[in-house]
């Protein structure tokens, strides 16, 4: 992932990844995401009910990942996405 997101007019921030990523812990953001996989395919397990889903998301695919749902993404070598979202803030600013 890079370093920092990019500012955007829109007060979006984006991300542009391309690291593999082999991590089996999951995380919770607190807004929505979506992501675009622009190389390659990723697979993106979610967390439900304690049932462990996996979802694959092919180059061209968009995904939504809603607000506060676990995800654990697992992208192999060589794959590009892309990943836009509000800034992350107290629910006073929404």
């Amino acid at each position: 992932m890079s370093d920092a997101p990019r500012s955007h007019p829109l007060n979006l921030h984006q991300w542009i990844i391309h690291r593999p990523n082999t991590r089996s812990t999951f995380h919770v953001d607190p807004v929505d995401e979506v992501c675009m996989q622009l190389k390659g395919s990723v697979r993106v397990d979610l967390m439900t009910d304690g049932i462990r889903p996996e979802h694959r998301s092919h180059e061209g695919h968009v995904m939504l990942m809603a607000a506060n749902v676990p995800y654990s993404p697992l992208r192999p070598a060589d794959t590009w996405g892309v990943v836009i979202a509000r800034p992350r803030c107290p629910v006073t600013c929404l």
